[in-house]
């Protein structure tokens, strides 16, 4: 076991020297990244065309939550009425719901994510932009707070308000142990992961300061992001939840 663990980190190591290495050698041969043809007229399509970029991401995330939304509903009401006969598909597309969830939140950062690259360079209506943000984020709330109500509204152990910031303590806390820890092993393997992708990306702003001179605030900010999982498991693993 602990070879295997060895050779596990050895490995995650390994691929992040191979990748910076692949992604240095390709900016030094592209010399100076501002002057790529393709990356410049990616940059004016964003930068002329901001409006047809919301509606592209609302396209490809709202949409189909919304439709996942549905669909788990529909699924999750049929299998509570089939209790004493279980469907297995059915209980896979009741989480549809839990998909549905995923794919707004992850709308909801690339949401915050284009309207921050974007707001000083585009050749678009500020205000326009403005309102296709705000809407985005409400329609996000609302749509994630429908989810939690409905799952509530025929769960009756689980509490919590979603419009509330102590929501996920009270909605874990009102699970049953298996749940629990479920979603325990969960959040471990994410954060495993997650310090996985913030070292590559230490290591890919680092080279890409090195090669194309883009400063070293990405550094910063994704070692403090590192520092912050780190000290926050090490807080939360001497605490009682």
């Amino acid at each position: 076991m602990f070879k295997s663990t060895k050779f596990r980190i050895a490995t995650k190591y390994a691929l992040s020297l191979v990748v910076g290495t692949i992604l240095a050698l390709f900016l030094l041969i592209g010399n100076d990244i501002e002057n790529m043809e393709l990356f410049i007229n990616i940059q004016n399509f964003l930068f002329n065309h901001t409006i047809y970029v919301y509606f592209l991401s609302a396209a490809l995330f709202l949409l189909p939550s919304t439709i996942l939304y549905f669909a788990g509903k529909k699924a999750y009401l049929k299998m509570l009425l089939d209790e004493d006969d279980l469907d297995i598909d059915q209980k896979k597309k009741a989480g549809y719901l839990d998909t549905s969830m995923t794919v707004l939140g992850v709308f909801n950062v690339i949401n915050f994510m284009q309207y921050g690259v974007l707001y000083h360079k585009t050749t678009e209506n500020p205000t326009t932009i403005l309102i296709l943000f705000m809407l985005g984020i409400l329609f996000t709330a609302v749509l994630q707070v429908s989810i939690v109500k409905f799952i509530q509204k025929n769960d009756q152990r689980l509490k919590g308000d979603p419009t509330k910031v102590t929501f996920n303590k009270d909605f874990i806390q009102s699970m049953d142990e298996a749940e629990q820890l479920k979603v325990f092993k969960s959040a471990y393997k994410s954060l495993q992961l997650l310090k996985t992708i913030t070292l590559f990306l230490i290591v890919i702003s680092i080279f890409m300061n090195i090669v194309a001179e883009t400063g070293g605030f990405a550094i910063v900010i994704s070692c403090i992001f590192m520092i912050a999982q780190l000290l926050s498991f090490t807080y939360y693993e001497k605490r009682t939840i």
